[in-house]
C-alpha cells in the first residue's frame, strides 16, 4: 500500500480479528458500524495506537453507544461504567460481566445471558430485556424504568427496592422474587408467575394485575391503588383433581394437577383504593386493614367469609 492509498482509507474496527485494521471492508460484526461516525472512527487513530489496539481495550477504554454485540461473548468482561446507550446486545453472552453503573438505556438485550452479572446501580431504562436470563445476576440499585422484561427469567432474583416504574413483565418468571419496596406503578404484569414472590410494601399503583394469580403472596403494605385486579386470583383456594390425562411431554396438564392448598394473598395494610377487582377471587385472602375506597367489583368477585364489601368502601356494578 503506497502512502496515497494509506491516506485515503479509513480505520475500521474488526470484531472478528480483536484488532483494528486499516483500510479492510467492514466485517459483519463490525460492534461500531451504526455507533461512531467516519470522522470519529478517523479520530481514533490518533488517539489510540490502531496495530496495539485490541478487542478488550476497545471495552474498557471506549464509550460502545450504539454498538452492534449481537451474539458477542463478553464473559468476565469489565464494562463497569460504559456508555451502551441504544447499543445491540441481543443473543450476547454477559455472563459474569461486571456492568456496575452502566449506562444501558435503550440497549437490545433479547434472549441475552446474564447470568452471575453484576449489574449495581445501572441504568436499563427503556432497553428491551425480553426473554433474557439473570440466573444469579446482582440487581442491586439497578434501574429497570419501563424496561421490557417479558418472559425474562428473573425467578428467586433479589428486586427489592429496585425502580420498575412502567416496565413490561407480561409472562415474566417471577417465582420467589423478592419485590419488597420495589417500584412497580403502572406495570404491565399480565400472565406473569409469582408463586413465592414477595411484593410487601411494593408500589403497584396503576399496574395491570387482570388474571394473573397471586396466591400465597406477601402484599402487606403494598399500594395497589387504582391497579387492575380483573380476574386476578388471590384467594389460595386452588383446587383440582387429577384426571390422569397426559399431554404430549408425557406429563399432566396444567388444569389436571393433584389438589393443591395455598394460603391466600396477605393483604394486610394495603392500598386498594379504585382497585378494579371485577371477578377476582379473595376468599382466603388476608384483608385486614386494607384500603378499599371507591374500588370497583361486581356480583362476582368473592370474598373471604363474613367480609362485608360495601361496608369496605367497595362499589359494586
Amino acid at each position: 500500500m503506497n502512502d496515497d492509498d494509506q491516506s485515503e482509507s479509513e480505520p475500521v474496527l474488526s470484531a472478528e480479528e480483536g484488532l483494528l485494521v486499516f483500510g479492510e471492508e467492514l466485517s459483519e460484526k463490525d460492534p461500531f458500524a451504526e455507533g461512531l461516525s467516519e470522522e470519529e472512527l478517523a479520530d481514533l487513530s490518533e488517539e489510540y495506537p490502531l496495530e496495539e489496539m485490541s478487542w478488550e481495550d476497545w471495552l474498557s477504554e471506549k464509550a460502545l453507544s450504539g454498538a452492534d454485540l449481537s451474539g458477542a461473548d463478553l464473559t468476565e468482561a469489565d464494562l463497569t461504567g460504559a456508555d451502551l446507550t441504544g447499543a445491540d446486545l441481543t443473543g450476547a453472552d454477559l455472563t459474569g460481566v461486571d456492568l456496575t453503573e452502566a449506562d444501558l438505556t435503550g440497549a437490545d438485550l433479547t434472549q441475552a445471558f446474564l447470568f452471575r452479572a453484576n449489574l449495581t446501580a445501572a441504568n436499563f431504562t427503556e432497553a428491551n430485556l425480553t426473554a433474557a436470563l439473570f440466573s444469579g445476576a446482582n440487581l442491586s440499585e439497578v434501574n429497570l424504568a419501563r424496561a421490557h422484561l417479558g418472559l425474562a427469567g428473573l425467578a428467586r432474583e433479589d428486586l427489592s427496592g429496585t425502580n420498575l416504574f412502567g416496565a413490561d413483565l407480561s409472562g415474566a418468571n417471577l417465582s420467589g422474587v423478592d419485590f419488597s419496596g420495589a417500584n412497580l406503578s403502572g406495570a404491565d404484569l399480565t400472565d406473569a408467575h409469582f408463586f413465592g414472590a414477595s411484593l410487601s410494601r411494593a408500589n403497584l399503583s396503576g399496574s395491570d394485575l387482570s388474571n394473573v394469580a397471586l396466591t400465597a403472596l406477601d402484599l402487606s403494605g403494598a399500594n395497589l391503588s387504582g391497579a387492575n385486579l380483573s380476574g386476578a386470583d388471590l384467594s389460595g383456594d386452588y383446587d383440582s383433581e387429577m384426571s390422569g390425562q397426559e399431554n404430549s411431554s408425557g406429563g399432566f396438564v396444567e388444569e389436571d394437577l393433584p389438589v393443591l392448598r395455598i394460603p391466600g394473598a396477605d393483604l394486610t395494610g394495603a392500598d386498594l383504593t379504585e382497585a378494579d377487582l371485577t371477578d377476582a377471587n379473595l376468599t382466603g385472602a388476608d384483608l385486614t386493614d386494607a384500603d378499599f375506597a371507591e374500588a370497583r367489583a361486581n356480583r362476582d368477585t368473592q370474598w373471604p367469609e363474613g367480609f362485608d364489601p360495601e361496608a369496605a368502601g367497595v362499589i359494586i356494578e
